[in-house]
């Protein structure tokens, strides 16, 4: 006896051809830090265009005059890729965007960002500082879990890191140290947990390194190779204070003063000359 399957209607998504100029940002709301390889990301849209990418999802609104915009919601790094290529004066005519409807929430937001991440998955610092925000919103961790699939143990160790410093945070966005490692720390050594975390970072950047389990327990035994000067630590707090103003042009000029700063406390004579030549 032959069967019969019945299908789900095909329903009409809220999918648009749209212009890239008319989309802005809202960096509150970007949970993103590290956009990854950039430059190879822009050449592949550079020369394939933007018809391959996944849609962007955006908010439907109007300026101060009246006129349509869109209001990105989900994919920060595409459109920082095709702003990039705008602004070298490559023409990107179009970008296919899905437009979210009036009962879209923040809360539903903030769980896309977990969902749906096209090309490049949120680092674990990233991820935390999500659920920080929904928690924020009357979320519980087991809530959280559920909803995406995790333990509530996850989410726990989670918030632990989005409840680190600011100082910790860049840290963490920059990759000077692992979230797996800063949890540790937190775990071993409570209160003096930034401390341990900053000491270890310190010293790992004046060697060029990543700050790793030998770099933590060097700071806490006193074995630590280099010294962490007094200018050292003015930067590192000039950069946490730079990072929340968001200023670009001074952030580029305490890099490279942290730079030269982590040389001259590592390096002497020849080898000091050529590594500020390096940097200079």
């Amino acid at each position: 006896m032959e069967t019969t399957t019945e299908f789900n209607d095909t329903k009409r998504t809220d999918m648009f051809i749209i212009d890239p100029r008319l989309v802005r940002f809202d960096p509150i709301n970007n949970p993103r830090t590290d956009y990854g390889d950039m430059e190879s990301f822009e050449n592949h849209i550079r020369e394939n265009g933007t018809q391959q990418l996944p849609p962007i999802k955006v908010r439907r609104s109007k300026d101060e005059n009246g006129q349509e915009i869109f209001l990105l919601v989900h994919g920060y790094r595409r459109m920082t890729a095709i702003t990039t290529l705008l602004a070298e004066g490559i023409d990107i005519a179009r970008v296919n965007a899905i437009t979210v409807n009036r009962s879209y929430t923040e809360e539903d937001e903030l769980f896309d960002h977990l969902f749906q991440n096209s090309g490049k998955p949120m680092l674990p610092h990233e991820e935390a500082n999500v659920f920080k925000k929904l928690t924020d919103r009357g979320y519980t961790q087991a809530e959280i879990a559920k909803k995406i699939g995790k333990t509530p143990a996850h989410i726990s160790n989670m918030l632990k890191v989005a409840s680190c410093t600011k100082k910790v945070q860049i840290a963490l966005s920059e990759g000077h140290i692992s979230t797996t490692t800063v949890l540790k720390i937190l775990q071993k050594h409570g209160d003096n947990a930034e401390e341990v975390i900053l000491g270890a970072v310190n010293n790992a950047k004046a060697l060029g390194k990543k700050a790793t389990d030998k770099t933590v327990d060097e700071v806490t035994t006193g074995t630590a190779s280099v010294r962490v000067s007094k200018y050292q630590k003015a930067i590192t707090n000039a950069i946490a204070l730079v990072v929340e103003a968001n200023n670009a042009e001074q952030l580029a000029m305490l890099r490279k003063a942290e730079q030269i700063v982590a040389i001259m406390d590592t390096y002497k004579d020849a080898e000091l000359i050529e590594k500020l030549a390096e940097v200079i």
